[in-house]
């Protein structure tokens, strides 16, 4: 949707209101961050994660839900346009998975962890084990993508309207 408005100088408009463009970018990836806190909880809570109750699985969605402020972010940041935006989704669905399918253990696992998704790979993993440190892996999540969220988010907002 943001790469809609963007091809549809929605960005342009903005600069005769008084809303910024920082401004309402922020809005918007916060409102995709705090709806895909409520889907995942949903999901996950739908989907039935073993044994884990309704405090855990808000856990692992706690962890989940900055993925999708970072993600809106970034491709408004750095698609230029929908078709440019779609291939970036796939592409960045391969790099995505990878701490979902890589084998999690040891020092190598410490790899990915500038992949945004291994944060909350590993929040489920620790939580699925019983561990002590789910809050270092929701706090790791929320501050990778946060910092991709306000890279992006000062990138995208250095749009200029085109003449």
């Amino acid at each position: 949707m943001l790469l809609g408005e963007k091809e549809d100088r929605v960005w342009d408009a903005l600069a005769v209101t008084p809303v910024s463009l920082r401004g309402y970018l922020a809005w918007r990836a916060v409102g995709a961050t705090l709806g895909a806190g409520c889907a995942c909880t949903v999901c996950l809570w739908l989907g039935g994660l073993g044994t884990m109750g309704i405090a855990q699985v808000c856990c692992v969605a706690l962890a989940a839900a900055p993925l999708a402020g970072a993600t809106a972010m970034a491709l408004a940041a750095w698609a230029a346009d929908t078709l440019r935006g779609f291939a970036a989704v796939k592409l960045s669905f391969v790099v995505l998975v990878l701490p979902a399918v890589v084998p999690g253990s040891g020092i190598g696992q410490w790899l990915l962890a500038p992949v945004p998704s291994w944060w909350p790979a590993q929040a489920y993993r620790e939580l699925a084990a019983g561990g002590a440190l789910t809050p270092v892996w929701v706090a790791g999540s929320v501050l990778v993508c946060g910092a991709i969220t306000a890279v992006a988010l000062r990138r995208a907002a250095r749009h200029r309207i085109a003449h």
